[in-house]
């Protein structure tokens, strides 16, 4: 009898000892499988920086749609996206420039994920037709949205989402019935994928004879690449000049403007 209760006794704190180990390698597997998905979420999606310049502008739809671009319909949109592979599109744009310059310019870094806000306004005078009416002109706009930029298992990923709008004077005609002054577009912006190598183009028809477009290049910027907000009507290909700390004349007033 002794015996027999000496072995009962030796066996359940045994037992105990053993439930205890399991547990606490159960408890230590799970722990570091916590640990290896974070760090597999953090090195698979990383944060990247980009530089943004994009322009506004509205071309003749017949020149735009030479061109031949794959367009992409978006959702319950006006517009299309496409890219430029060839660089057409900007040729179009630096031709126009010689008599008409864009709607709007605009260069910013972006270095967020899924949104990063951006807007504009513009307003600029149109040629006065006094077919359309005896007042003068402007052509008007608008954006709001986000840009996005990130890394996905070393492959840059861009994105956009906005809001844009434009309108400018009617071109009319003895025959038109349409009623108000202006040719009017509004609609969606949306694109998510691969970093674009080339322009990235968004268009909506303006009307019978033109197009309206924004017109994007997005640039790969190193993290110490200092940040840019350069809103304005200055090309991104002009050379910005530099900032001079000398001490300089008095300048007369300048002249106020729409900018």
């Amino acid at each position: 009898m002794p015996e027999r209760d000496l072995t009962s006794e030796s066996v359940v704190p045994s037992s105990g000892k053993t439930w205890g180990l399991r547990f606490s390698l159960g408890a230590m597997m799970v722990i570091v499988a916590l640990f290896a998905g974070v760090f597999g979420y953090l090195s698979y999606f990383r944060p990247a920086k980009c530089l943004v310049s994009y322009q506004v502008v509205t071309l003749p739809a017949q020149e735009v749609d030479r061109l031949g671009l794959e367009f992409h319909v978006i959702d319950d949109s006006s517009y299309r996206w496409a890219l430029d592979p060839k660089d057409e599109i900007a040729e179009l744009i630096r031709r126009q420039s010689r008599t008409e310059k864009p709607l709007y310019e605009k260069q910013m870094t972006v270095a967020s994920w899924p949104r990063q806000a951006d807007t504009y306004t513009y307003i600029r005078p149109a040629v006065i037709s006094a077919s359309t009416s005896p007042h003068p002109e402007f052509k008007s706009g608008e954006f709001a949205g986000f840009w996005g930029v990130r890394k996905v298992g070393g492959q840059l990923m861009f994105r956009v989402e906005a809001h844009t709008a434009n309108r400018q004077p009617r071109i009319m005609t003895v025959d038109d019935q349409r009623l108000g002054r202006f040719d009017e577009v509004a609609g969606a912006l949306a694109y998510e994928g691969e970093f674009p190598t080339s322009k990235l183009v968004f268009a909506a028809p303006m009307g019978d004879q033109h197009v309206h477009l924004i017109v994007v290049e997005a640039k790969e910027a190193n993290a110490s690449d200092p940040a840019v907000y350069r809103p304005g009507t200055t090309s991104s290909s002009e050379q910005q000049p530099e900032l001079s700390t000398k001490p300089q004349d008095p300048q007369p007033e300048a002249v106020h403007n729409d900018e």
